[in-house]
């Protein structure tokens, strides 16, 4: 396959290029941090504004990394060479994640240029893929095309998507041939895709709907995980106002849990019934940062890294740590680097425990995949 990459990897010992630099208040109760980048390469999109979209996922003899070429890469490790296993048509990609040796791939098709299948599956580390959304195709007219997501979960067999935006949560149990739909409907939204995050029974859904009313909810299913027990419904939150909620994510073992919205993470100790705001800053603000990622540390309990990108005077990576169950936070962008435009474009725990960070710079055109070192 044709590869749309200039591939230049960079592989840098953390003892000679590490970009440390001691976190404020490190024996204070706030542990020292040092990032390290890992592998870089180049990409050929021009990205306005410094957006666009690099993913990266992990199997234990696999790491997957996608670009904003819209081309999947896959190598043995970081510090090995990648080779391309997928690419899309006129797409980005919008997830992925791997679950018991499956890569899954989400794009969103130009439907313009091609209606396109958005869902895939490789079972065979990248060397084919099959479409796995024949159950979201929907037509208005003689026009067809599929639902896209945003997000996908895979649990007892099942998977879960947001597909169609809105409220829309769906789940299949046929690896995508039919889906049915927990809330929402089986057919596209007006609003936004909206995230979630199951753990256990328990499921937590938030995002913006209507258009700049901000919503978070949390309903029970059913044992079988095919209808919700207990309905989603509101939970106990400060009004969030427009403040769209991106990204949730839960600390395994725990109840606690975080999500990430415009100038704001929001914490709940509770399983996610009630929230306060750890982060809230003002709109207007020279820092307002968009967190569109989470992950929790397994190596440090009640260690979390939030991320996205500042939207203030121009659009840059950001990226905080924060300590303390997520209670306190600490601004570690600066430790990025200098990067005039881009953002933090994903972050993910790789299957030894190491909390990895995939870095946009947009006037460098390049993908710089980071390892944030924690010492407590």
């Amino acid at each position: 396959m044709k590869s749309l990459l200039t591939i230049g990897t960079i592989v840098v010992a953390a003892c000679a290029l590490s970009l440390f630099a001691e976190s404020e208040g490190a024996g204070r109760g706030r542990p020292a941090v040092s990032i390290v980048p890992l592998t870089q390469f180049s990409f050929n999109k021009d990205l306005a504004s410094g957006f666009g979209w690099a993913r990266i996922a992990f199997d234990q003899d696999q790491v997957y990394v996608s670009t904003p070429d819209g081309v999947v890469l896959a190598a043995s490790s970081l510090a090995s060479d990648f080779h391309p296993v997928f690419e899309t048509l006129s797409s980005d990609i919008g997830s992925m994640s791997v679950d018991d040796h499956v890569l899954y791939v989400l794009t969103s098709p130009d439907q313009s240029v091609s209606a396109g299948h958005a869902m895939w599956e490789s079972k065979d580390l990248g060397n084919s893929f099959i479409a796995i959304d024949d159950g979201l195709r929907t037509c208005v007219g003689s026009t067809c095309s599929y639902m896209t997501a945003t997000q996908l979960h895979v649990k007892g067999g099942l998977l879960f998507s947001n597909s169609g935006g809105g409220f829309n949560l769906l789940v299949s149990r046929d690896e995508g041939l039919t889906w049915i739909p927990l809330s929402g409907e089986l057919e596209p939204q007006s609003c936004y895709s909206s995230p979630f995050a199951i753990v256990g029974r328990s499921v937590l859904q938030g995002g913006e709907c209507p258009l700049d009313r901000a919503f978070l909810s949390r309903g029970i299913l059913d044992p079988s995980l095919l209808f919700f027990a207990s309905n989603l419904t509101p939970v106990q939150m400060p009004d969030l106002t427009n403040r769209k909620i991106y990204a949730i994510a839960s600390e395994a073992g725990s109840p606690l849990a975080l999500a990430g919205a415009e100038g704001t993470v929001l914490r709940s100790a509770d399983e996610g019934r009630s929230w306060e705001p750890v982060i809230r800053e003002p709109d207007g603000n020279d820092l307002y940062p968009y967190i569109e990622s989470l992950v929790f540390s397994s190596r440090h309990a009640g260690v979390a890294l939030a991320a996205g990108f500042n939207k203030g005077k121009q659009i840059q990576p950001y990226l905080t740590l924060g300590t303390h169950d997520g209670s306190q936070w600490n601004n570690i962008s600066s430790q990025l680097g200098a990067i005039e435009q881009g953002l933090v474009s994903d972050l993910k725990e790789d299957p030894y425990g190491w909390l990895i960070a995939v870095v946009i710079d947009g006037n460098a055109k390049t993908v710089t995949i980071d390892e944030v070192q924690i010492q407590h």
